[in-house]
């Protein structure tokens, strides 16, 4: 042990700058790796951008949804809306499928339903079937506000219409890439009720309230894409 002692200052610093090279390089060649496979997976990854459109077209309907209950059966909106599933990403999405449904956090069906495979740049439509019953809803905002001052009610009386928010849907899908890892988006559509606001002998006395139309509308902040199975890549 005693050539230890007999190692110069210089001696030391060379081989402590030999050790520390020796971890730089060893830290660089593992940044490299997780780039390469970052990149790699970033260069087959699909992104899916989801849209509500009400086209008239003859689809396959992979589902329908009661959006609340309802005391009275008069008063039902029934619209086919189309989801428009467009991949925007590098990669082609494989095997997508619809695994759940939600109304304001309660699953309503568990059944899966396959959408398809969806190529870079291409989209696919699916139709479902929403269902609204606002008859009860409208009896109760017209026993709360007939008769009352528009300033006292809220404040988009003013405008002589009123919305009133429903439910939330929320529809989970999942899908692959070509590497076979697995991903999972959460898209959440609100659904709003829209009323007429009517005045007769007073302009800002609220006479009647009449039902208008149904909304259904994605909320963007809402929407989440997480991985959910990675597939390592081999190394060469």
């Amino acid at each position: 042990m005693n050539f230890i002692y007999n190692i110069t200052a210089d001696g030391w610093i060379s081989f402590i700058g030999s050790i520390l090279s020796f971890v730089g390089v060893f830290i660089t060649i593992s940044c490299a790796k997780k780039q390469f496979k970052d990149d790699k997976k970033i260069s087959v990854k699909p992104y899916l951008d989801m849209k509500l459109k009400n086209d008239e077209q003859d689809l396959d309907f992979i589902d329908s949804i009661t959006i609340n209950k309802f005391k009275s059966r008069n008063g039902l909106d029934r619209q086919n809306i189309n989801v428009e599933i467009t991949n925007l990403g590098q990669g082609n999405c494989l095997e997508c499928k619809l695994i759940e449904i939600k109304l304001n956090g309660n699953k309503v069906n568990n059944e899966v339903r396959y959408i398809g495979n969806i190529e870079t740049n291409k989209n696919i439509l699916s139709g479902i079937t929403f269902k609204t019953w606002y008859e009860d809803i409208l009896q109760e905002i017209r026993e709360k506000y007939i008769g009352k001052d528009i300033k006292d009610c809220p404040d988009d009386f003013k405008s002589f219409s009123h919305r009133c928010f429903l439910k939330e849907i929320e529809l989970k899908f999942e899908y692959k890439d070509i590497l076979e890892n697995k991903y999972s988006k959460k898209i959440v559509i609100e659904t709003y009720i829209y009323f007429n606001i009517l005045t007769e002998k007073y302009i800002w006395q609220v006479s009647d309230i009449e039902y208008n139309f149904v909304l259904h509308e994605i909320n963007g902040n809402l929407t989440t894409e997480k991985t959910i199975k990675k597939k390592w890549l081999k190394e060469s």
